[in-house]
């Protein structure tokens, strides 16, 4: 009998660490959910529409309900802040964004002023345009990962673009970054990986061709700009950030499989990675 027992307690044990190390390789959405909050909004200068105007539009997937609601106020106030800016973070999700269009309004129709001492100095470069929209990119395995796009024009001769990443540990509420992932002597390791993706994304047989196409290589290093999912990491990179205007976005993928001996053991990135290569 005592046989059987440690036999049957054996397999029970064993068991157990089988299926926890199966339900470890297995990808879970978390328990977020999202809601959406539009604003559209057309200002002309003195409330005449034969006058220039700002186009305002915003468009928020924000983080609306989770289990822990302590938690939830701390994800919302990232969320926030990365879509907003600090000044919006301890603000309500649809608050803070009433709170940047009145803001965004008011400073656009501080050009009343220069119309007042300058009447014949006004003309097309005072119509304005800002349009704010997200993306949410990675909802599993406590992590959340989206993007915030920003297009602004003043004037000039083109607008701005620009996109930011953000990956937010669900256990914590606090963002993910690149110490929290490689240690600072990887780091070069991982710029030559980023590097290698962009020039094969771009059907390069070599680095040496970006540079001849005019980008600027030694910028192109590991940057707080990514977001992680169940492929690998990617970064990116703005207008002018590596190479000219007219080039773009640049956005680069590192697979998993080629970033796992560089991930530190201890992120909470490594047991992500381990999955995506099984």
């Amino acid at each position: 009998m005592k046989t059987l027992r440690r036999f049957t307690t054996f397999w029970i044990v064993f068991s157990t660490i089988i299926i926890g190390c199966k339900e470890e390789k297995t990808l879970k959405d978390n328990e977020l959910s999202f809601n959406t909050y539009k604003i559209e909004k057309k200002q002309h200068l003195f409330n005449d529409t034969a006058n220039a105007a700002c186009n305002f539009q915003l468009t928020m997937v924000f983080p609306d309900k989770y289990p822990n609601e302590d938690v939830l106020k701390k994800i919302q106030k990232e969320f926030i802040t990365t879509f907003i800016g600090d000044k919006y973070g301890n603000l309500p999700p649809k608050e803070a964004a009433d709170k940047y269009e009145a803001d965004y309004i008011a400073d656009y129709l501080s050009l009343e002023n220069i119309y007042k001492e300058e009447p014949n100095n006004i003309g097309a470069w005072m119509n304005y345009e800002q349009i704010l929209d997200n993306k949410i990119l990675f909802n599993k395995n406590d992590f959340l990962s989206y993007g915030v796009n920003l297009y602004t024009f003043t004037g000039g001769a083109h607008g701005m673009s620009s996109t930011v990443f953000q990956v937010l540990n669900l256990k914590t509420a606090s963002p993910v970054k690149l110490g929290d992932i490689f240690e600072d002597r990887n780091l070069d390791k991982v710029g030559e990986l980023i590097r290698m993706s962009l020039a094969k994304k771009l059907g390069y047989n070599s680095v040496t061709k970006l540079e001849d196409d005019g980008y600027d290589v030694s910028a192109i290093v590991p940057t707080e700009n990514f977001f992680v999912n169940e492929e690998g990491i990617t970064w990116l990179y703005n207008p002018y950030e590596i190479a000219a205007y007219v080039v773009g976005k640049s956005e680069v993928l590192v697979d998993y499989a080629d970033l796992l001996i560089y991930i530190n053991e201890d992120s909470a990135v490594y047991p992500l990675a381990k999955i995506a290569i099984k």
